[in-house]
Formats: structure tokens, sequence, C-alpha cells
């Protein structure tokens, strides 16, 4: 299945805002893309892919 175009794109904005965060960074605790400050999460993006959560 492939993914809408716009769709990636906001998935691009959310990682950005999220990484913008203060000491925020990327992670990869489970297999998928989490943004992170510390020891707080600020969002699960999932799979940069397209194929989690949209596939």
């Amino acid at each position: 299945m492939a993914v809408p175009p716009n769709v990636l794109k906001k998935w691009e904005k959310a990682r950005d805002r999220a990484l913008g965060l203060p000491g925020a960074a990327e992670e990869h605790p489970w297999g998928g893309i989490v943004a992170q400050a510390g020891r707080k999460v600020s969002v699960f993006l999932g799979a940069g892919d397209g194929g989690h959560p949209w596939g």
C-alpha cells in the first residue's frame, strides 16, 4: 500500500517539530522512530518508510 505524499509531509513536519524541542533526539527503542527529550517521549512516529502506522 502506497503512502500518499501529503501523509509523508505531515510525518516529516511532526518529526522536525518534535526534534526541535530542547534536548530532543531521535531514538529507536522498538524498531520505530521516537522523538525523545531525556526520559520523556514527545512523539511516537512509527517507521519512516510508511510501513507503520499507516500500512
